[in-house]
């Protein structure tokens, strides 16, 4: 997957981070193409930063603390350091120096200034850290037990083939791991050995090459896919099949007319030269020459079983190829598909309309006064809760996390609901902590109540000296019983954003990156009065 600003920013701030997560984070973020998004990432990261415009850019970019973010040609910049006549910064998968003025022809002005300190980290950073040393552990562990079984079966068959057996797995490793850049390519998983290589030649680019309509066979199968499960195949046989290598030999001759219609695309089609490709062709060639000077290019006895066996173990890494690479190109869509959803997620317009046409409960921070967040906030989030309710204690959990991130945009409430009355000590139980403790006492008790306390009420109730038969914890509780009544709302947890029920597809998280709401207050009028003649 391509560099990005976010992840380039960690890397040179040396902020610890996962590249597994923090890619993941910043390409489903709604808001990764702006400044403020880019903001409300490093924040979340604990990195403190402030966007501003520079006018004097020429002098004053002598003055600004690197790194730091630059508007630069329509996109964004890390800036690595600044000298008298030159500028290091990166973009995208490029690492660039340009003279201080040529810099400044093509920045914008503006600046974000970042800052970490030992408190910057990525969110759950340990439990990130550990999925991906296990996820690499696995991974590694794979390649290192098929090249054993590989380097095995080529040990035990070197003695009666000779060098030229081992020249031709090399030339197939090299062949297959060419093919693994050429697929990570047309996926646009970013490589920095392919990039390196692909540069090699002025008129090299790979990219156009693997785009263009020669890139696949019929239209529909990739010549990279080929190529890859070709290479594959071929180890098998040197290693484990080696009396077939006559056979191997007269499949290689019926890959050279391909290696000579590649060449002539890429010269008098394309006229752009793909070096991995080449390589792929030199490699075949190699082959042939290989099969030639050992004298492995023979006509064979031909056995049916002999063919059986060749057909099926070459069809079985070519169908499995073709199958797995439209499935990786598959994840790796449904992370912009993720984003741009996120993205109209984000949108107040939309939301609001949304929001609009869901059923409306009369509701205000009046009916309730567990508050949780900014309890000045516009948005309003009521949660109808249960103290014993397991998807209850997920969602606070939830709310916890998007509480500890720092929004200041919203205001959660909660109202309490019971199975049955002997129960209802549970909800006067958390009305009494909350009215009793401080907001940190508060979050504290509840976390562990959600967590285990529920689980054994009356062990957890000791703990504590609250007096649930307090008059304020009665006419808290009673308001709760009020709102419950008169809304006729049962189902635990529901949610309602202003009193609209919570569409759908939305998640409480959703709301993170919406700081105003534009409802049409006729239709919450409407169910005011409908709710009023409920009541009555």
């Amino acid at each position: 997957m391509d560099a990005n600003i976010f992840t380039s920013l960690l890397n040179v701030l040396g902020v610890k981070h996962t590249q597994t997560f923090s890619n993941r984070f910043y390409n489903e973020h709604p808001h990764k193409y702006n400044l403020f998004g880019l903001s409300k990432m490093l924040s979340d990261y604990g990195i403190a930063n402030a966007g501003t415009r520079i006018e004097d850019k020429f002098n004053d970019i002598l003055n600004i603390q690197t790194p730091f973010v630059a508007h630069v040609g329509g996109d964004f910049a890390a800036v690595v350091n600044v000298t008298e006549k030159d500028v290091e910064y990166k973009s995208g998968n490029l690492n660039l120096n340009i003279s201080r003025k040529a810099f400044c022809d093509i920045w914008s002005g503006v600046v974000m200034l970042t800052e970490a300190d030992s408190n910057s980290i990525e969110p759950d950073y340990e439990k990130h850290r550990n999925e991906e040393v296990t996820q690499r552990t696995l991974n590694t562990s794979l390649i290192l037990a098929i090249s054993l079984l590989l380097i095995f079966g080529l040990y035990n068959n070197y003695h009666n083939y000779g060098v030229g057996l081992i020249l031709s797995f090399l030339i197939n490793i090299i062949g297959a791991y060419i093919g693994v850049l050429l697929v990570q390519k047309q996926l646009k998983i970013h490589s920095s050995y392919s990039d390196k290589i692909c540069s090699l030649f002025k008129q090299a680019d790979c990219n156009s090459i693997l785009e263009s309509q020669g890139a696949k066979l019929w239209g529909k199968f990739g010549w990279s896919e080929i190529g890859l499960s070709y290479f594959l195949s071929n180890l098998i046989v040197i290693a484990f099949l080696p009396n077939l290598i006559n056979y191997y030999a007269i499949i290689n001759l019926f890959t050279l007319p391909y290696a000579f219609w590649s060449i002539w695309y890429q010269q008098s089609k394309a006229k752009q030269w793909c070096v991995l490709c080449l390589i792929v062709q030199i490699a075949l060639w190699l082959i042939f020459l290989i099969n030639l000077s050992f004298q492995y290019l023979q006509t064979p006895e031909i056995e049916l079983s002999n063919v059986i066996v060749l057909v099926a173990l070459y069809a079985t890494f070519f169908i499995t190829t073709t199958i797995i690479t439209p499935y990786l190109a598959e994840q790796l869509k449904r992370q912009n598909v993720t984003q741009e959803i996120n993205s109209l997620k984000s949108h107040e317009g939309i939301t609001s309309l949304l929001l609009e046409e869901q059923p409306y409960y009369a509701c205000d921070k009046s009916d309730s006064k567990i508050l949780f967040g900014n309890p000045n906030s516009e948005i309003l989030i009521t949660i109808l809760t249960n103290p014993h309710c397991n998807p209850c204690a997920k969602l606070h959990t939830r709310i916890e996390k998007l509480l500890a991130s720092g929004q200041q945009n919203i205001c959660i409430q909660y109202i309490f609901s019971s199975f049955d009355q002997s129960l209802d000590i549970s909800n006067k139980f958390l009305i009494a902590a909350y009215l009793n403790s401080s907001p940190a006492e508060t979050s504290l008790i509840f976390n562990q109540w959600y967590a285990r306390g529920r689980m054994n009420k009356e062990h957890f109730f000791k703990k504590f000296s609250f007096d649930v038969e307090d008059d304020r914890v009665q006419s808290e509780f009673q308001n709760h019983l009020n709102w419950k009544f008169h809304t006729k709302l049962e189902l635990t947890p529901t949610l309602l954003v202003n009193g609209h029920k919570l569409p759908r597809n939305y998640q409480i998280e959703d709301f993170k990156f919406i700081s105003e709401l534009k409802i049409n207050k006729k239709r919450e009028a409407a169910g005011r009065t409908l709710n009023s003649v409920a009541q009555n």
